[in-house]
């Protein structure tokens, strides 16, 4: 998502050396998806179009959620992180250009929001599907939290008491 939106797929596939991470990748999966299908021969099926593909697409297995039943939970998942909104007011400076494609607050965003697109789109859902996506998240809020802080000081803005009802809450 964060190569598409920023038009630099090019540029993100050469940072992220594609090539070498196939073969890290190949030298520890292939080996073991090797054997298991050795010791039986309906795994490589079973395994990927079962267990994955037809759990993504299909309505015939269990845990069938709406569309937006990440999005719902998503702030629960991410308690205490998500009750700290006073810094989510620098969701605004995305579509300013203030906001550089390099900006490392982009990429977290894109990234997180990439994986929530991704498992909305799933017919059958569960909880622990979201979590890789997590730390992207958590990363995200401190980063936007710190940057917010920083630049209070710099203004010297006192904390408010919007900024300190969360940490009571808590």
């Amino acid at each position: 998502l964060y190569a598409l939106l920023t038009k630099k797929r090019g540029v993100v596939l050469k940072e992220i050396n594609l090539g070498l991470g196939l073969v890290v990748f190949s030298l520890i999966a292939l080996p073991w998806f090797v054997l298991i299908s050795i010791k039986n021969s309906a795994f490589l099926g079973l395994f990927f179009w079962h267990e994955n593909f037809s759990r993504f697409a299909s309505e015939k297995f269990e845990h069938q959620e709406a569309w937006y039943f990440y999005l719902a939970l998503l702030p629960v998942i991410l308690i205490p992180w998500s009750l700290f909104w006073k810094p989510f007011k620098a969701l605004r400076n995305f579509s300013s250009e203030k906001v550089s494609w390099k900006d490392e607050k982009f990429f977290l965003l894109a990234t997180s929001l990439g994986f929530l697109f991704f498992f909305s789109l799933s017919r059958s859902k569960l909880l622990t599907y979201i979590l890789p996506g997590i730390p992207f998240s958590t990363i995200w809020i401190g980063k936007v939290w710190s940057d917010w802080h920083r630049e209070t000081r710099k203004h010297d803005k006192p904390f408010g008491w919007t900024e300190w009802v969360p940490v009571f809450v808590l």
